[in-house]
């Protein structure tokens, strides 16, 4: 069985507004962690679970919020709430880097990639549907193919065997 090849695409960040891509990693194993409304903390437990055993240096997470199903109209208090959960992220990153002696970059939005993607054309380019309720990690190798996946509270334990 060969190895997709990881879509590309590129979505703005939520606190910089700079476009993240693939290509931002060429050469880098990544995840990419997909979550919605109801998945945010399966997520972040994936994301805890994988950043406790390597840095962000070693095995980026990027971070993909399917807003899909989001009203035009209400998408204002989404991203409100987006910012808030990407504040909350930067302190827990900074009290891991403290942690382990180190220094958080200056720019945390270096380290804690959050991408909006308001009509989840992203998240459906990956093949994956219902991460509103069920968390999905994918790692992506160096050359910019999947490797494999990991799903829900497990998600984070499945990537990193997978990596490890």
């Amino acid at each position: 069985m060969s190895a997709q090849q990881a879509p590309n695409f590129s979505l703005a960040h939520v606190a910089s507004g700079r476009q993240v891509s693939p290509g931002d990693y060429r050469g880098r194993t990544v995840v990419y962690l997909f979550a919605g409304r109801d998945s945010g903390d399966q997520a972040g437990q994936i994301a805890q679970t994988i950043s406790g055993r390597y840095g962000p240096d070693q095995l980026p997470i990027v971070s993909v919020m399917d807003m899909h199903g989001v009203p035009r109209l209400v998408q204002g208090l989404a991203k409100g709430q987006i910012q808030k959960a990407y504040e909350d992220a930067v302190r827990q990153a900074t009290a891991q880097f403290q942690a382990s002696g180190r220094v958080m970059p200056s720019d945390p939005s270096q380290v804690v990639v959050m991408l909006p993607d308001w009509d989840g054309k992203v998240t459906s380019s990956f093949g994956l549907s219902g991460v509103d309720k069920q968390a999905v990690a994918v790692l992506v190798d160096g050359d910019g193919y999947v490797r494999g996946y990991g799903a829900g509270a497990q998600g984070g334990e499945q990537i990193l065997s997978l990596f490890g």
